[in-house]
């Protein structure tokens, strides 16, 4: 729907709207205290405009084949995750993590799935890669050891 303020004309659209999502996860388990996991995400969805209307004061759509916009959407988003675990102590882990993703988006309707990926592919990526480390203190513990030394 568009909203046109200088004539007040307010168009509508039929359209047709095709999503497919791919999906990849992979889990590899070294030890107990150990592991890999690996997701990679492809959502490609798009929208392409089949006519126009014009909506009327009394609420009613008549075909407008005077408009010339371009509304059709073609966008992409494809993200790949990693993450490793590794558990140093009980109940401490570090975690690095690695994600990567590609955002596209445009007008033109790109029917073939293979040119979609190859589009999607050469666009910019941005990487990102992050180490977490969490550690348990058992405070019960602390205090023991700190008796002890008195």
């Amino acid at each position: 729907m568009n909203y046109h303020p200088s004539s007040e004309v307010i168009t509508f659209g039929r359209r047709n709207v095709l999503t497919i999502t791919n999906q990849l996860n992979v889990n590899y388990i070294f030890t107990n205290r150990m592991s890999l996991s690996l997701r990679g995400r492809h959502y490609w969805s798009k929208a392409e405009y089949q006519q126009y209307y014009t909506l009327s004061d009394k609420g009613l759509l008549f075909e407008d084949n005077q408009y010339t916009g371009n509304s059709n959407v073609n966008f992409n988003a494809f993200n790949i995750d990693m993450v490793y675990r590794w558990q140093f102590s009980p109940g401490s882990e570090m975690s690095f993590v690695w994600k990567n993703a590609v955002y596209t988006q445009g007008k033109e309707i790109i029917e073939r799935f293979a040119d979609d990926i190859n589009e999607t592919f050469s666009a910019p990526q941005s990487n990102s890669f992050s180490i977490k480390v969490l550690y348990y203190l058992d405070h019960s513990m602390l205090k023991r050891k700190n008796r002890k030394t008195v």
